[in-house]
């Protein structure tokens, strides 16, 4: 399932009680992996939903939103050490899973 953190399966943001609850339903009606993410890299905004899916027994997939260039040297500030700093932070956190979204293949290598 798609979390897009403290949005819960929404576009605008919503108490933290409420992305608990429907994390704890969602898994007790089967859901298992849930893929959390903030379309800004908002850390805080994915905390709350990896904390969320976590309490409920869920598999945390937290993933980054890569709207950079890392392969370009004149890009400093979405360069390769903020997509790895996001990324220590998560693991940090408590993912499961980590994944990154949107990579171009010449990036990936």
């Amino acid at each position: 399932m798609l979390l897009r953190g403290a949005n819960a399966v929404g576009y605008s943001s919503y108490p933290d009680n409420v992305v608990y609850r429907f994390c704890d339903l969602a898994v007790k009606c089967g859901m298992d992996v849930f893929r959390v993410f903030d379309s800004l890299n908002y850390l805080p905004n994915i905390y709350v939903g990896m904390d969320a899916v976590g309490k409920a027994g869920g598999v945390i997939e937290a993933a980054i939103s890569y709207t950079g260039d890392v392969s370009d040297p004149t890009r400093t500030k979405y360069d390769l050490k903020y997509y790895v700093d996001i990324a220590e932070k998560l693991v940090k956190a408590g993912t499961h899973i980590l994944a990154i979204k949107l990579f171009y293949p010449l990036d990936a290598h």
